[in-house]
Formats: structure tokens, C-alpha cells, sequence
């Protein structure tokens, strides 16, 4: 078995130990969105996006330098007007269920439009984008993209044969031969624990439990189905580029070579696995040290904290820098500082940190979230901030910042959703040219794409005058200096 794979299957045991921690954070609202469509409810999502501008502008001349003032004023002229375009739309979406009405468009009119109709006999698209043109898509090949509930609670029903397989490890081969200490282990940022479980995970044990695995995925008919399925979505690309096609028996044939390979070479010690747990508070602290073989080193570890009205999770990957020559175990410590400081560009951190918090008396649960990832000296963060009732009538909000290069927020969504009583009508589909959309076009079909695109972009800029009465006029005229580049720009 290859390094690589001796790697990602230490990587996956660890992460799998950690992920028993998560099941109370995996909860969803009680007022959810099929509930409203059970009742024959509607529900609207608006959506509006935001980017600003001198983070734009600042990122830009840190990529592309600074050019002179005349370019530069253009260059801000262009994306003030851009961006004041962009905070006046707002995409709105209505369904129920079965069909949705989409639009994007400000308070002086709709910009575009789409119509979906999705059933078990037929499947349908419109847009006015797209005048004339009916996409549809056939009903035999519809199960492939929409599985039904049904089977996706067999599915899910089958992993717990997985499940037991993992388990009777967790308990047989590493739990049996951990070490426990008891006593005050003070972690910062995580608290104070009572118990201490140190344990290590070596090779053969992996392959041992791959094997396992392996057992059940042989007889698991459903899976191997979803997972020819998936693969078969880029069956197109394998065979334009002349390679075959690979199916799940494939897959169990190159994972049984993987293994006896791995049971073939010498028995090695892949990682150092510490739990840390709260008797009282239920708290619990992991870390999964994946030692420097063949592959390089690196640090998984995740927290979670539950507290009166909710949890906090956090996890983390630290990997050091591979070009430095240094001898010894990894300093983590002086690693993750040496990352957030500066002054270890290559090496890499991934952070993410999330707080789940359920208020009863405000009928509202809550979810917040920061991940932030230093790799080549470039920090890029998000923020993900989101809301809904807990039970009654169906309401939820949310944001989504990315901050980039340490200079703010550069874009921001946010959005809302909530139960509403507005109707739309399918628009009429007389006379319309059906197209079925499929991983094998026609190039007729294409043709007949493009020359509807030909009608529906003009129309488009056409009605950019009147849904941004103040932009369009100047958009018009970027758009039209980027086709003939050899037009003023007016300001």
C-alpha cells in the first residue's frame, strides 16, 4: 500500500474518532422547510449580495501593482459603479415544493427570470434568458439526479453496519490498549478536563479495520449503486479523454490490493491519538498527531464544549513547513504561532470554529461560525452567521462573509426566508422548442441554446435602464468598451 494511502486512512480513523463528538451539532430546526410544503405552503427566499469596494481595490493593486492615476480612477469608477449595481438587485426564489419561481431584479423591475418544475413524469425549465426554449429533463433519467427520500433513508440506514465495524475496533484495538490517566488537565481555549486517554494507531490496526470495512461495502448492494451513479456523472470527460470508466467494483479491487499491501509491509506506528473528557460537563478534547514517515506530519484537533443553551465546536489542521530541514517531533505550539505571526508562511492552518445556541423562550435556534485557512502566507476567512425558528411558522436569516489577504470583508450575502403567500403562475409553454438537457447533447440542441441566448442577452441589456436606472447606462457602456476595446470608457 502506498504512503498515500497509509496517510489518508490514518487521517480517516482520526477523523472518525473525532466526528462522535459532532451528532448534536447535526440537529435541524423543527420548522422546516418540507413541513410548510406538507401543509401546502409556499416559503420566499431573498438573497442580496455585497462587495467592497476598497478591499477590492486594495487586493487588485496588490496583485496587479498600481497604475497611474488616470488608470486608476478609471479602474474606480468601473467597479463603483459595478458593485453600486450589484447592492441594488436582489435574488428572490419562491416555491413550494414541487415548483419555484426565481427572479433577480431591484425595486424598479426584474432584470431575469427562471420557472422549474420538477415531478415524476416530467421536468421542466424556463427562462427569459432563453425566449422560445422549453429545457426539459427526462423522466427516466430524473432518479439518477433526484433520489427519493426513500432511498436516502435506506442508505443512511445501511452506514450503521459501518458503524459497528468502526466501533468494535474503537473498543477491541484501541480502547483496549489506551492508556488513562486521571486527574485536572488544563488545555487553553478548550477548559479544564478530568480524564486523559492516550492511545496510538499503527498500521496493520488500519489495515485490520479497512478490511472490515471492506466486508460490508462488498455486500452493501445500495451504496456500490449511488457510488456507480456518482461516478458515472464524469463518464463523459473519462471517455473523451480515453480512460475507462471506473465503477465501485473497481474501487473494492484497487482497496483489497491497498490492504494486503499494507499487511505485507512492516507493522508502523501512523499516529499519536489523546482524548480529553469532562465527566461533569460532558466537554471533550481530541488531537490526532499523523507522524512524519514517508509523508509529512500534521495536527488534527477538535474540541467540543457544550455549555447551558448550546455548544461550541472548534477543529483545527496545523501541518508545518516541509521545506525547512528540522530533526525531531514538530513543535505545534511554536508552529501554529509561527503561522498566525508570520513568520512560518509555508507551513499551513486550518481553523474552524462554530457555536450552536437553542433559545426556547425566543422559539429560535442559532448557528455561528468563523474558518479561517493560512496557507502560502494568504489568510482567507469566513463568517457564517444563521437563524431560524425553532417551531411554527417557518422563518430564517443568514449571512456569509469572506474576508481575503487580512484586509476585511470583501463579500458579503445574506439572505432570508420566510412563509409566504405569493402566487405564480407557470408561464405558457406553447410553441415553445423542447430541448432535453443531457450529458450528450446535440450539437442541433447547442446551436439552438446559443441563438436564443443571441435574443435574450439583448433583451437583458435592454432592461438594465430600467431595473438600475442610475448604473445601467454606465454598464452599458463598460460592457460595450470590453467588446471594442478601442472605445473610451466615458465617466
Amino acid at each position: 500500500m502506498n504512503q498515500g494511502l497509509k496517510r489518508i486512512a490514518a487521517m480517516m480513523m482520526a477523523l472518525m474518532l473525532m466526528l462522535t463528538g459532532l451528532s448534536a451539532l447535526a440537529q435541524a430546526p423543527a420548522a422546516t422547510e418540507a413541513e410548510v410544503f406538507a401543509r401546502g405552503g409556499r416559503i420566499k427566499t431573498e438573497t442580496k449580495i455585497d462587495v467592497n469596494s476598497e478591499t477590492l481595490n486594495g487586493i487588485l493593486a496588490m496583485f496587479t501593482g498600481m497604475p497611474s492615476q488616470e488608470g486608476q480612477d478609471a479602474q474606480t469608477a468601473i467597479i463603483n459603479t459595478v458593485l453600486g449595481a450589484l447592492r441594488k438587485l436582489t435574488a428572490s426564489v419562491v416555491t413550494d415544493g414541487k415548483t419555484a419561481y426565481a427572479s433577480v431584479g431591484s425595486e424598479t423591475g426584474e432584470l431575469f427570470n427562471f420557472f422549474a418544475s420538477m415531478g415524476a413524469e416530467e421536468s421542466f425549465a424556463l427562462t427569459n434568458l432563453l425566449p422560445g426554449i422549453e429545457l426539459s429533463l427526462p423522466a427516466n433519467l430524473i432518479p439518477s439526479f433526484t433520489p427519493q427520500l426513500e432511498d436516502a433513508q435506506n442508505l443512511l440506514g445501511g452506514l450503521s453496519a459501518y458503524a459497528d465495524v468502526a466501533m468494535t475496533f474503537i473498543n477491541d484495538e484501541l480502547l483496549a490498549k489506551a492508556s488513562l490517566e486521571e486527574g485536572s488537565f488544563a488545555l487553553e481555549g478548550s477548559g479544564t478536563f478530568d480524564s486523559k486517554v492516550s492511545l496510538e494507531l499503527r498500521s496493520h490496526q488500519v489495515a485490520d479495520m479497512l478490511e472490515g470495512m471492506l466486508k460490508v461495502f462488498k455486500e452493501d448492494k445500495p451504496l456500490q449503486e449511488q457510488l456507480d451513479t456518482a461516478l458515472k456523472s464524469g463518464a463523459v470527460n473519462a471517455e473523451a479523454m480515453g480512460q475507462p470508466v471506473p465503477s465501485s467494483q473497481d474501487m473494492i479491487k484497487e482497496l483489497e490490493k491497498g490492504v494486503a499491501g499494507m499487511k505485507e509491509q512492516a507493522d508502523q506506528k501512523l499516529a499519536n491519538l489523546t482524548l480529553y473528557t469532562a465527566n461533569e460537563s460532558e466537554a471533550m478534547h481530541m488531537e490526532a498527531e499523523i507522524l512524519a514517515n514517508e509523508t509529512p506530519a500534521a495536527l488534527l484537533t477538535l474540541a467540543v464544549l457544550p455549555g447551558e443553551s448550546g455548544e461550541d465546536m472548534h477543529f483545527s489542521l496545523l501541518m508545518p513547513d516541509t521545506t525547512a530541514q528540522t530533526e525531531g517531533p514538530v513543535d505545534w505550539a511554536a508552529t501554529r504561532q509561527g503561522v498566525l505571526g508570520g513568520t512560518q508562511p509555508y507551513a499551513t492552518l486550518f481553523d474552524a470554529a462554530f457555536n450552536k445556541k437553542t433559545d426556547e423562550a425566543a422559539n429560535r435556534e442559532e448557528m455561528k461560525g468563523n474558518i479561517d485557512l493560512y496557507v502560502m502566507g494568504i489568510n482567507i476567512g469566513i463568517a457564517i452567521d444563521s437563524g431560524a425558528n425553532i417551531s411554527g411558522e417557518y422563518a430564517s436569516d443568514g449571512s456569509f462573509i469572506l474576508s481575503a489577504l487580512g484586509a476585511g470583508p470583501l463579500l458579503t450575502v445574506t439572505s432570508k426566508g420566510y412563509e409566504s403567500t405569493e402566487e405564480f403562475a407557470a408561464p405558457s409553454r406553447e410553441g415553445l422548442k423542447k430541448i432535453a438537457l443531457s450529458e450528450q447533447m446535440s450539437e442541433e440542441s447547442g446551436n439552438e441554446i446559443m441563438a436564443a441566448l443571441q435574443t435574450g442577452l439583448p433583451q437583458l441589456l435592454e432592461r438594465l435602464s430600467t431595473v438600475l436606472p442610475e448604473e445601467g447606462p454606465m454598464l452599458l457602456t463598460i460592457l460595450g468598451s470590453m467588446m471594442n476595446p478601442g472605445t473610451p470608457t466615458q465617466q
